[in-house]
């Protein structure tokens, strides 16, 4: 498999901060896990190599984009149940205290 051999070879960019956030911006929401993995896909999707396992990393990157957004939502969830629990507490409580 191509993602186990060595990569000895170094391609250097030069990138205005506008040009960098906006790529650390959609490696991001591609999932993918650091910038060079991002930069080695888009080139070699670019140039045509490497096209199926591309592809299969293009999927992968998807799922675990929306994984995270996933992962977000649920966290979102279990906020608002923990912030309804407390208030459901304290109206228990307070009722409790007013004898209803």
């Amino acid at each position: 498999m191509a993602a186990l051999k060595t990569r000895t070879r170094t391609v250097v960019i030069r990138l205005t901060p506008d040009e960098y956030e906006g790529l650390k911006a959609a490696c991001f929401e591609k999932g993918m896990s650091n910038f060079s993995e991002f930069a080695r896909s888009e080139l070699f999707a670019l140039t045509g190599s490497g096209e199926a396992e591309h592809m299969l990393q293009t999927q992968l990157n998807e799922i675990s984009s929306q994984l995270m957004k996933l992962e977000l939502l649920l966290r979102e969830v279990c906020r608002a149940m923990n912030q309804t629990a407390a208030a459901c507490q304290s109206a228990r409580l307070l009722a409790a205290q007013e004898g209803i």
